[in-house]
């Protein structure tokens, strides 16, 4: 007797992964998690270099006031001006002091923290670029770069159709064609803008610059635009951001400031022009799109709205104080480097004389910041100086931050995952950008946290640093500012829809009883294709709308018990998939399986077949006959596959098996059989694909894309034969799997 030994061992859920399976895991049925991202956005082209930018940080960008500062020449004044923006939450603001005075100010490589000292940076990989950038003034202007050597080089925003009309223009200046002379190897100065005739400079003139940047790529004009996320559902009443890129015809990024209008769901933008939007919905439900546009070219994102009731917290702050491992910490700009930003404070105590509707304490920060400075106050995994713990909350990516707060003064709310350095964060959000006052009253707050995302790619849930940063920063106030600030529950939230229905049972093929264990029946050596005595009922009611199951065994694994030991990477005849000898390992026998959508007593055996082919092409394959017919079409007999089989790929297309390199290399001909060559990733497999959301697997193959049919539309349970060939079984012992994993999983 063959055995296949089945033991149900229960897992407890999993709620710390973004739309993966909570299940129960068997000897025989491993539901292994598989992360589907629901919103894939791409970092800054490594082709540009941010100065003066939100979107291209480091390593690809400075970082102002940590490798490089702005210094200021004559008769200016700068701010950061978070109204009026092309880019990110900010732009540079320029305000001419008095009349006829020479003004100027530019951004210098400062990475030693040497006071006021310009390193040089090499920019020659991006000489031959263009320097880009946004601009709106109403005052004559030039723009240039410095090196080392004292070499500077000037050109006129006039010249290159830039009017002094106050409305936001995009400039694209050749580099080397334009600042010829300086040595790119050796640039002190990446950005100098300047005035250029006296009598034009009157006092409280203005001027602005955005998103400036060294860009190699030759971008033409914009010939599409991309809304992301795509397609979003969003909670009734609360609201969510979409961002709009623009892409020349090569596909290289270009700047857009499209207007947003929207359909067929009632709501209300916060603002209705800009790279990003923020959308409210007022319906309870409903479905519709939002669409941006810029002259004649628009992109659409679908949404639907739905009334969601959150059911799965991760809790940070709240009236019970820190949850585990999370500290919660001041910090403020007191750091001792040459840009004379001291003395901010900031103190945090809990109160139970201040609170919000439902809440009996909060979190008071009592803070006092000069001119230019910050103070605010960080959740973080791990202690202060632990710069390496960080937690996987990938499950609540496509949740919201919530948070109550009062404050006098407007906040910025930033996160930290552990790739991104703490000098380098880019993903600020303004409260006042979600229309939440400054009032000194208390608000309920809710930032769904791919916002977060939106401003920064890097950001990743999976491994967070600092869940939560709130700061007053004297940038944004336009001056010192001192006072208080509460907080209270902040915590992620999200609507988690439950465990997935997906059970296995063990049943009799004689007489449908349940049993523990599958088997088959005493064989003789040298037997042929043999039916177990036993099939699998599959129970599913999986809650998404796209997803599988899929069959296959791990002889090799570590741990296996029996393992196989052969090389299926250099050796073709050495498969692992099936049943392997417990005494002898090295020899295994392959299996089959059938899904039907009903119980069947007459289950054939397989039949082999092949495709014509001589054993030794590459190309031979061998199949089963059909057992039913196309008149009558059920599943069909297929071939058991192992997370380490094997196949001959002909790459050279001389017919003889080549291993010139090492496995997974561009020349060697042996590759994975399970997913694609040198992917041996679950969840990617259709040949070991049973059932799906359109039914059970026919085993019959669409010619047109070599994919297999699913569209037996079969209903909840199917059943799952199985069958070994024992031709190979040269020695009377048992023979096992490790185990034959059936996963439930997501596309």
């Amino acid at each position: 007797m063959v055995k296949l030994t089945i033991k149900s061992v229960k897992e407890g859920e999993d709620t710390m992964r973004s739309r993966r399976i909570s299940a129960k895991k068997w000897l025989l049925l491993l539901a292994v998690p598989i992360l589907l991202s629901m919103l894939a956005l791409g970092n800054a082209r490594a082709d540009e270099f941010g100065v003066l930018s939100e979107s291209h940080l480091y390593p690809d960008g400075l970082v102002l006031n940590t490798d490089s500062r702005l210094e200021w020449w004559s008769n200016i004044s700068t701010s950061a001006d978070y109204a009026d923006k092309r880019e990110g939450k900010s732009s540079l603001k320029g305000t001419v002091q008095a009349d006829w005075i020479w003004f100027g100010c530019g951004v210098m490589y400062d990475q030693d923290g040497a006071p006021w000292s310009a390193q040089p940076k090499n920019m020659s990989a991006y000489s031959n670029g263009s320097l880009k950038f946004w601009v709106k003034t109403e005052t004559d202007l030039k723009v240039g770069i410095k090196d080392e050597n004292g070499v500077e080089k000037w050109v006129l925003l006039q010249d290159f159709g830039i009017a002094k009309d106050n409305q936001w223009r995009f400039a694209s200046i050749p580099i080397s064609g334009n600042f010829s002379g300086v040595d790119f190897s050796k640039v002190t100065y990446l950005f100098m803008t300047a005035s250029v005739f006296p009598w034009t400079i009157t006092a409280n003139s203005t001027f602005h610059f955005d998103n400036v940047r060294w860009d190699t790529a030759a971008t033409g004009s914009m010939n599409s635009i991309d809304v992301t996320p795509s397609a979003y559902t969003i909670a009734s009443g609360l609201p969510k951001a979409f961002k709009a890129q623009g892409y020349d015809a090569s596909g290289n990024t270009v700047g857009t400031y499209p207007s947003w209008t929207s359909s067929g769901v009632s709501g209300s933008f916060i603002n209705t022009t800009g790279a990003i939007t923020i959308f409210t919905p007022s319906a309870l439900s409903g479905s519709g799109t939002l669409t941006a546009t810029d002259n004649a070219l628009f992109d659409n994102a679908s949404i639907l709205v739905e009334q969601i009731t959150w059911n799965d917290y991760f809790n940070l702050y709240g009236e019970e104080g820190l949850y585990g491992s999370i500290g919660i910490y001041d910090s403020d700009d007191n750091d001792g480097d040459e840009d004379g930003i001291e003395n901010n404070s900031i103190t945090l105590d809990t109160v139970t004389n201040e609170h919000p509707p439902g809440e009996t304490e909060s979190l008071k920060a009592t803070y006092s910041i000069i001119q230019k400075g910050w103070a605010g106050a960080f959740i973080q995994e791990g202690a202060f100086a632990d710069t390496a713990a960080n937690r996987d909350v990938g499950a609540y990516e496509d949740g919201y931050l919530h948070f109550w707060v009062k404050t006098p003064v407007d906040l910025e709310i930033n996160l930290r995952s552990l790739n991104i350095a703490g000098n380098n964060v880019a993903s600020g959000i303004l409260l006042s950008e979600y229309n939440i006052a400054a009032d000194n009253s208390w608000h309920e707050v809710y930032i769904a946290l791919m916002d977060f995302k939106l401003r920064d790619a890097r950001l990743d849930f999976t491994q967070m640093k600092v869940y939560f940063n709130t700061a007053v920063v004297g940038d944004i106030l336009g001056g010192a500012s001192s006072g208080i600030f509460y907080l209270s529950d902040v915590r992620y939230v999200r609507y988690n829809p439950g465990p997935e229905a997906f059970t296995v049972a063990i049943k009799r093929r004689d007489n449908n009883n349940t049993e523990g264990e599958v088997g088959w029946p005493s064989m003789q050596l040298g037997d042929g294709w043999t039916l177990a005595e036993h099939y699998l009922e599959i129970t599913y009611d999986p809650v998404e709308t796209a997803w599988a199951v899929q069959l296959y065994t791990d002889n090799m694994r570590t741990g296996a018990s029996p393992k196989y030991p052969g090389s299926p990477t250099t050796i073709l005849a050495q498969q692992p998939a099936g049943l392997v000898g417990e005494l002898n390992s090295s020899v295994a026998c392959p299996m089959a399986w059938m899904a039907l959508d009903e119980v069947n007593a007459d289950v054939p055996v397989p039949i082999e077949t092949d495709n014509g082919q001589s054993p030794n092409h590459p190309d031979y394959k061998i199949y089963f006959d059909s057992s039913w017919g196309a008149a009558d079409p059920k599943g069909e007999w297929s071939w058991m596959k192992d997370l380490s089989s094997t196949k001959w790929d002909d790459k050279n297309g001389n017919l003889s098996l080549d291993l010139t390199g090492s496995f997974g290399g561009p020349d060697y001909e042996i590759v994975s059989d399970f997913a694609e060559a040198g992917n041996q990733n679950v969840g990617t497999d259709d040949y070991s694909t049973l059932l799906d959301m359109n039914g059970v697997s026919t085993g019959w193959i669409d010619i047109s894309t070599g994919m297999k049919v699913y569209d037996l539309n079969a209903g909840s349970p199917v059943r799952l034969y199985l069958a070994a060939k024992f031709q190979t079984a040269r020695e009377r012992q048992k023979y096992r799997t490790n185990s034959l994993t059936m996963e439930l999983y997501h596309e």
